[in-house]
């Protein structure tokens, strides 16, 4: 049976380890799985990647094109030159070492230079510095070896500009894939919000179908464009969470994995809720911790001599994929913060921590609007959604006492979690693809 070709254009994909890398990674891993034939296009980054997301499939031809966008490396250049980081990546252990402390007037100076860079240099997005390059390659590689469909998965918006085109010169099936809502722009915008959204519709309206991650997204879609969407949430890979079924921890252990974005996902009523029950001799250093993993985990050095939590919190730098996961399944708890910002969102990390089976405690900064990490959660039995720092300790201190009696303090739905294998998800994906292949035929 000749299979079906697909050319998907992203940003990202393996060995980049990013959250938008994982998520294009694992769709195409399962669409090889159903007899796909799968071509991707991406970008190779100029600067250099300290762990790899390790993908190898013989089936999938993979075109990776250098970006040369400059500014991966002038941030990683800066980053290091503000930020002194005495962190171990190997070991849970705190250096009380400060980051180079900034006056406002300085950090004020630093965001001028770089949204000076972004502004005139990568407009609409950064993705635009690899658009011109991966966008040849297309237009070569679709004379000679035409496609059923293209699929444009952002990231940056600058990737569904390669579908329009392919779009407008081959008549090919087109579907624009999100993981934000659609309106969401990577960049500092030259022009006024209004007119960047105006450009936006006027393109995507070019579409055959979207990809977006939740209903409310979907609703918004449709109500603009009208046309046949697909809902894939972020899910998980469970050939990543196949090697530990259950753990029995010593300690009372809390474990976050992923970045604060500068205390976008703002931690302190957390910290405070866990000073408080410190002070009243709920949780101490035997039989509690909390353990945070991500690039940015140096940001709470300071909050945490705050608070006087030395002996509670520990802290890592970006671990391998592998390890992380595995760490996510020896949680007691996994902890996510929300946002906040526009609505619609929900981080990749929610479905690994779904697929690592264990309570997910959400603290959500939400007064209004959707807020879809909390509607899954709670429907699906997931964890609990929590607002405020009297929240969480309650539900902290309900749960530490009925663990350290042994008693359940959660039902986790298992059931419900095998909905958001990729492996699952992919599947109802394949025959969503078919469909828009066979309108196109017919």
């Amino acid at each position: 049976m000749k299979k079906n070709k697909i050319l998907i254009v992203s940003a990202s994909f393996a060995p980049e380890l990013s959250s938008h890398s994982i998520r294009v990674t694992k769709i195409v891993k399962y669409l090889l799985k159903h007899n796909w034939d799968v071509t991707v296009v991406t970008a190779k980054k100029l600067s250099s990647l300290k762990y790899k997301l390790v993908f190898n499939d013989e089936s999938l031809k993979i075109i990776k094109i250098v970006d040369p966008n400059p500014g991966y490396i002038i941030s990683q250049f800066i980053k290091q030159i503000l930020v002194k980081k005495v962190i171990s990546p190997n070991t849970f252990s705190i250096s009380l070492a400060q980051p180079l402390k900034l006056t406002q007037k300085n950090k004020t100076f630093v965001n001028k230079i770089k949204t000076l860079f972004w502004l005139f240099f990568s407009w609409p997005d950064r993705g635009i510095w690899w658009l011109p390059f991966g966008l040849i390659y297309v237009l070569i590689n679709n004379i000679f070896n035409r496609n059923s469909l293209i699929i444009t998965m952002g990231g940056f918006f600058s990737v569904h500009l390669v579908g329009y085109v392919i779009k407008k010169i081959f008549g090919m099936k087109w579907i624009a894939s999100f993981d934000d809502p659609w309106e969401c722009g990577y960049y500092i915008s030259l022009f006024p919000i209004d007119f960047e959204i105006k450009i936006k519709k006027k393109i995507l309206s070019s579409a055959d179908a979207f990809v977006c991650v939740n209903n409310g997204e979907a609703k918004v879609l449709h109500s603009i464009f009208n046309k046949p969407i697909f809902i894939m949430p972020h899910g998980y890979d469970k050939d990543d969470y196949n090697e530990v079924s259950y753990y029995t921890n010593t300690k009372f252990s809390i474990v976050y994995t992923g970045v604060l974005y500068d205390f976008r996902r703002n931690p302190f009523d957390f910290f405070s809720a866990i000073s408080e029950l410190k002070k009243e001799g709920i949780i101490n250093k035997n039989n509690f911790e909390v353990k945070f993993i991500g690039s940015d985990s140096y940001l709470l050095i300071d909050i945490i001599n705050k608070f006087d939590l030395k002996d509670l919190i520990f802290l890592s730098e970006t671990l391998p994929h592998n390890e992380v996961t595995k760490l996510q399944q020896k949680a007691t708890v996994l902890l996510l913060i929300g946002s906040g910002g526009v609505d619609r969102t929900c981080p990749l990390k929610l479905g690994e921590y779904i697929g690592a089976k264990k309570p997910i405690l959400y603290i959500s900064p939400k007064k209004y609007g959707d807020d879809i990490p909390a509607d899954i959660i709670s429907k699906n039995s997931f964890g609990v959604m929590v607002k405020s720092k009297e929240e969480i300790k309650n539900i902290l201190k309900e749960w530490v006492i009925k663990w350290q009696k042994k008693v359940n303090f959660f039902d986790f739905n298992q059931d419900n979690a095998k909905g958001f294998s990729y492996d699952v998800i992919v599947d109802r994906f394949s025959n969503f693809l078919k469909d828009i292949i066979d309108e196109n035929r017919n």
